[in-house]
């Protein structure tokens, strides 16, 4: 019994006793998150005449900026991170022109046509040597902020997760992969 007592005693001694760190990675005051998006059909527009839910390229481009703006200062809020710590973000978006047909797949009649599903923009396609092909519709997203005060990378990193997650819920936005998160000062 005592030997246990003392196995005991020494463990205790072992285990680390500092605190848990806010958050881990690089330490900056900028962060610039990129994202790969199937976007919704509000970020897109078509000249000749355009789908429900395009108007044209400058709303979708304004709508992309403000929808961000708004789920950045939500994602912030839910936070408890004042919304004046963070300057407007500088998001870099140029709404793609899409033709959007109302097929439910690629054939060669609707070549260079894109389809849609559930809101959002998916497919291109596309005449590959006389057969229809299907060609992802990804389309890059990059927002960069700066905090008046340093962050963590995994709380950028979480940030940016939580701003995608806001872009889902509001605009049927989807992203391909998870956000690249890069921090600087």
């Amino acid at each position: 019994m005592l030997n246990l007592l003392a196995v005991f005693s020494l463990s205790l001694l072992l285990i680390p006793t500092e605190p848990c760190a806010p958050g881990s990675g690089t330490l900056g005051t900028k962060a610039t998150f990129e994202y790969e998006m199937f976007p919704p059909i509000s970020y897109t527009y078509f000249s000749a005449s355009p789908y429900p839910g395009q108007i044209d390229e400058t709303f979708a481009n304004y709508e992309v900026k403000s929808d961000v703006q708004n789920s950045i200062n939500e994602v912030l809020q839910s936070n408890s991170i004042p919304t004046n710590d963070v300057n407007p973000p500088t998001v870099q978006y140029t709404a793609p022109e899409a033709q959007i047909s109302s097929a439910p797949n690629c054939t060669l009649d609707i070549a260079n046509q894109t389809l849609t599903a559930n809101g959002r923009v998916t497919h291109l396609c596309k005449d590959v040597d006389g057969k229809a092909t299907a060609e992802l519709f990804l389309r890059p997203l990059v927002v960069q902020i700066t905090a008046v005060s340093a962050i963590y990378q995994s709380q950028w990193t979480a940030l940016a997760s939580q701003v995608a997650d806001k872009l889902r819920t509001r605009r049927s936005a989807e992203f391909y992969t998870d956000p690249i998160v890069v921090v600087s000062n």
